[in-house]
């Protein structure tokens, strides 16, 4: 009797402490969950806050400021905020030594970024500058697109802005990678998603030319226009108007000014006409400067409706090369690279032939 009544007691305690787990698991749910939403929420009000904070500005408006300009420099020397420097920080590392290190995850997966490509893209950039490579923080800018993506004036560096399309906080980026010789420049943007930061595009250009930038280019061409040498001057801008190329990211706000002045020195047609008269037999279809090893260099298509031999075509090639050279034209061309296209065919299109490159001997 007093085992059944032990039993029952022991029966009844157990269901006493079910019921109050069962009464108690709803409000633990509860509470698990909300602080799991919780910190989501405080995860992503931290990341929209960092991104409303990249300016001051109005949300409507546009502008594209330094980010020497803004708290996140100015209290601990970092680019906007530990993980974005992260990124510029992990990109210099692999651009120093690209067969160590993957990056690769750094790119915004819509760009669909293999190592292989970046290593590409670092090599051309070692042949440039010839050697090793030293790699800087040249600046970088907070960009708010307001309502449109318009191209938005920088308040440094002198350029210009094409931000991307649906991304209302952007950073753009410029490193510096110097040479023995050459400067050039790499500029890419940083975007958001899902929380995280992504690079969202990449470029690079030369930022000198045998050892002088634009503004030496320009110093240079202003020297040959007062000495009536305009075929060199037209040149010599054109070699300053290649290194401030604008692109789809950004532009400089002097290469419009360029353009005029190339103008004013020369038009196009006047400077492609005095080479048709200068190399005489000829047919020209096109000509341009290049940048060669030394100095300046011509790349010129010329029609060849008679279908001559590869052989022939390079001969063709250094006569004209000696003809510019030697005569009164004045331009003191150190490379000409030459292809060759028939009449049906379009100047932009490349030749069948490929292109012959003849260089001064030094």
């Amino acid at each position: 009797m007093k085992n059944k009544k032990n039993r029952a007691q022991r029966v009844k305690s157990k269901t006493k402490k079910l019921l109050i787990l069962l009464n108690i698991i709803p409000f633990l749910f509860l509470f698990t969950s909300h602080a799991c939403w919780a910190k989501k929420i405080r995860n992503k009000g931290k990341e929209i806050k960092l991104l409303n904070n990249f300016t001051t500005k109005k949300e409507s408006s546009q502008s594209c400021s330094t980010y020497k300009d803004h708290p996140y420099y100015k209290n601990d020397k970092t680019i906007i905020n530990k993980d974005v420097s992260l990124i510029v920080n992990q990109l210099i590392s692999f651009m120093k030594k690209p067969d160590r290190l993957s990056i690769k995850n750094l790119f915004h997966p819509r760009l669909g970024i293999t190592d292989q490509d970046i290593k590409h893209i670092i090599r051309s950039l070692e042949t440039k500058n010839t050697g090793p490579l030293n790699i800087s923080l040249f600046d970088a800018w907070l960009v708010n697109t307001g309502k449109n993506t318009q191209k938005i004036p920088c308040n440094t560096g002198n350029i210009s802005i094409w931000p991307h399309y649906g991304y209302k906080k952007q950073i753009f980026v410029w490193l510096q990678v110097m040479g023995q010789k050459e400067l050039s420049r790499v500029f890419f943007s940083i975007v958001t998603k899902d929380e995280n930061y992504y690079i969202g595009s990449f470029h690079t250009s030369q930022w000198t030319h045998d050892g002088k930038n634009y503004k030496d280019w320009l110093k240079e061409s202003s020297k040959s226009a007062k000495s009536s040498n305009l075929m060199q001057a037209y040149l010599q801008v054109d070699i300053a108007r290649k290194i401030m190329s604008n692109t789809k990211l950004y532009l400089y706000n002097e290469s419009e000014n360029l353009n005029l002045l190339q103008k004013s020195i020369l038009t196009k047609e006047k400077f492609h006409t005095n080479i048709q008269e200068t190399i005489g037999k000829y047919d020209l279809a096109y000509v341009a400067s290049i940048f060669v090893n030394k100095g300046i260099g011509l790349t010129i298509k010329i029609r060849d409706d008679e279908g001559r031999s590869p052989l022939l075509n390079q001969k063709v090639c250094k006569d004209i090369f000696k003809k510019i050279n030697i005569s009164s034209l004045g331009i003191n061309l150190e490379g000409l690279r030459c292809s060759f296209i028939n009449s049906n065919q379009k100047t932009e299109r490349p030749s069948p032939q490929g292109s012959f490159l003849v260089k001064k001997i030094s």
